[in-house]
């Protein structure tokens, strides 16, 4: 008979600081981005999309900031396209930051510090 028992805290933070995906993200730089989707075609887990601007669910007033922000009307040839990311599917594989060509995509490593409150 198979039977799981957890760790106590003292043993639970350094078996949990062996894990080699959790403070590894996805960082994307849409200022870099060239929208060559060669990331979304690369995805194992399909979590990854370039989605038309105007298929987005905006508030009139951010898609107004987006344009102004990115210096554009609207109206032009250009299609305004945004990048969308399913974080719960993402297996942080690195294949899309390594496809990139532009490095708008690059994976970086978190550490969290664990302080008390201040009361």
């Amino acid at each position: 008979m198979r039977v799981e028992t957890g760790y106590a805290e003292q043993e639970a933070r350094p078996q949990a600081e062996r894990c080699l995906y959790c403070h590894i993200q996805t960082v994307y730089d849409p200022e870099k981005c060239v929208l060559c989707n060669r990331c979304v075609d690369v995805c194992p887990e399909y979590c990854l999309k370039l989605v038309p601007l105007e298929q987005l669910d905006l508030e009139e007033g951010e898609k107004q900031g987006l344009l102004r922000h990115y210096e554009l009307d609207g109206e032009g040839s250009t299609p305004l396209s945004a990048m969308i990311k399913d974080e719960q599917k993402c297996i942080r594989c690195g294949l899309c930051a390594i496809r990139c060509p532009t490095d708008a995509m690059t994976m970086e490593v978190f550490f969290y510090e664990e302080s008390e409150a201040v009361r």
